[in-house]
């Protein structure tokens, strides 16, 4: 009998119930990933089950090689969110990376997290996907599995970014947010590239300081046209000026209340210039 699972985002997935599987981190829900639930949903429509998302906190280079740990696009919150508002995903469950699950071998992890955890009846990974103890598992190793377990395999292949260009990955569109290229990036994410942070209580008319969490993937310094979903939903006009120091603040009209203190959304539009420290006389 499978075990139950408890997912963190969304509900229950798990116990007696039979899902199609995808597995991956999926740092920033780019064009590529949703590839790859495309054919989730048409699996599990044809199987006539639920779907289920697997990804990783913390991402796995920060356990393996700390040194080569990527800023990432989004946190696990946001990226639940995001893969929720795909319409293409029922279930997001997230496997807290350690290195116990590091050092599980591929089998076992197939066998706990996707057999017994969530009655897979279908996996669906792309291409190049890899796992377990050593990266030892790939698609050719799922599909042996499926073979044992009862579960068909699909390998989605890589989506091109573009004519000439990179695949449509996560770590191309890191490269394209840090230097600054984000028309570009919107066009790979589907969506104008967003930081999430901590607003504070501020007085109106004051500038809005924001606390992001560390380690996230940040465009070039300067001033840029923003639009700010405040914790209760509601959509502000605003310029953000990003600091050397990597210091985020938000300026909205001065006739506009300021937002409630609580989590924040800021997506990012065009580059006005240099930061507000800098731009002010000394």
């Amino acid at each position: 009998m499978p075990r139950e699972r408890r997912n963190e985002h969304g509900g229950r997935a798990g116990g007696e119930e039979s899902h199609a599987v995808a597995v991956g981190v999926f740092d920033g829900v780019h064009r590529g990933h949703l590839a790859v639930l495309g054919y989730l949903r048409a699996v599990g429509d044809q199987l006539r089950v639920p779907t289920a998302v697997v990804t990783f906190d913390p991402h796995p280079l920060a356990v393996l090689r700390p040194e080569s740990a990527p800023r990432l696009l989004s946190d696990v919150d946001e990226r639940a969110r995001l893969l929720r508002s795909t319409g293409l995903v029922d279930h997001v469950g997230v496997i807290r990376f350690d290195r116990r699950v590091a050092g599980q071998p591929a089998e076992d992890f197939v066998r706990t997290e996707l057999v017994d955890g969530l009655g897979a009846r279908a996996v669906v990974v792309g291409r190049d996907f890899r796992f377990g103890a050593g990266r030892a598992g790939d698609v050719a190793l799922l599909e042996e599995l499926g073979g044992c377990y009862g579960f068909t395999t699909l390998g989605v292949p890589l989506l091109a970014a573009g004519r000439g260009e990179s695949r449509c990955s996560s770590t191309f569109v890191r490269r394209l947010v840090e230097a600054g290229r984000l028309e570009v990036a919107a066009r790979l994410l589907g969506r104008p590239y967003e930081l999430c942070g901590m607003a504070e209580s501020v007085l109106p008319g004051a500038d809005l300081p924001i606390q992001l969490p560390p380690g996230r993937c940040l465009p070039p310094h300067g001033r840029y046209y923003a639009r700010l979903v405040d914790v209760i939903g509601r959509v502000h006009r605003a310029t953000v000026s990003l600091s050397a120091s990597d210091a985020v603040v938000a300026r909205l009209p001065r006739s506009a209340a300021p937002p409630p203190p609580g989590r924040i959304r800021l997506a990012f539009g065009r580059f006005l210039g240099a930061p507000l420290d800098a731009a002010l006389p000394a």
